[in-house]
């Protein structure tokens, strides 16, 4: 009567365990190694992910993360990666895992810097509406409307507006926008180019005009936000002084 060969397994192979007998890895079994890497690859994904939408991390980190998880999943589970893999940068040379980790992550990151690019490009129309500012700690709120005007050139967009402050349960009226105040859309974001008229509440400038100038195009985020060069109209730029500002579209 024949014996049957009873199944023998040894912790080597890339499943966790392979057949003595016949050589090939049994699956349906994980090693403490397959779980770690699994934690690992469902942890990078999802950090990526939560650092892309509520927190809109900078691209490398994103790209980072993602590789990581993509490059251990491809090592593991996929394949493996062939020691000949190589990535030259420049003078540099990498092979294997690295290499590829590397590649990852940089088509991943470049292709989200494009996204960034285009996600912070503004149309025309877009800008059109009511815009708000507020600043809680200084009790300003200001707004601000965007409208076509067939005199202007270039696409640019003219903005009129107010910017108060609530004092003692009254609002202060700081700030008047004035004529040739403009806003711009642009690839890189909104440009702002204002006059204001200082009414009160800011000493030596009032009764005088200043100008609000974007130092950088102002980017999307959870507010279309950046930093203004603050001057009056009559000094020069190395004058001025910055002010962040941060704007809400309301209409």
């Amino acid at each position: 009567m024949p014996i049957e060969p009873s199944l023998q397994t040894s912790p080597t192979g890339p499943a966790g365990h392979t057949c003595v007998a016949c050589g090939q890895p049994v699956k349906g079994r994980l090693s403490s190694e397959d779980v770690f890497l699994i934690f690992v690859v469902v942890a990078s994904l999802a950090a990526a992910v939560v650092l892309a939408l509520p927190f809109k991390a900078p691209p490398a980190v994103i790209a980072l993360l993602a590789s990581v998880a993509v490059s251990t999943l491809i090592y593991r589970f996929l394949g493996g990666i062939p020691t000949d893999t190589k990535v030259v940068l420049k003078t540099i040379q990498i092979s294997g895992t690295l290499a590829a980790l590397v590649a990852l992550f940089l088509l991943l990151n470049g292709n989200l810097v494009k996204q960034q690019q285009m996600d912070a490009a503004f149309r025309p129309e877009e800008l059109e509406g009511t815009w708000e500012q507020t600043y809680p700690e200084g009790g300003w709120r200001g707004s601000y409307k965007v409208e076509r005007d067939p005199g202007l050139p270039n696409g640019q967009l003219r903005v009129t507006g107010v910017l108060r402050k609530l004092d003692g349960g009254r609002a202060v009226e700081l700030l008047q926008v004035l004529n040739g105040s403009v806003a711009q859309a642009t690839r890189d974001g909104m440009v702002l180019k204002l006059r204001l008229k200082v009414k009160e509440g800011m000493g030596s400038w009032n009764g005088k005009v200043i100008t609000w100038e974007s130092l950088a195009p102002l980017r999307r985020k959870r507010a279309t936000s950046g930093v203004l060069k603050v001057k009056l109209e009559t000094e020069k730029d190395d004058q001025a002084d910055e002010w962040g500002l941060a704007l809400m579209k309301v209409e």
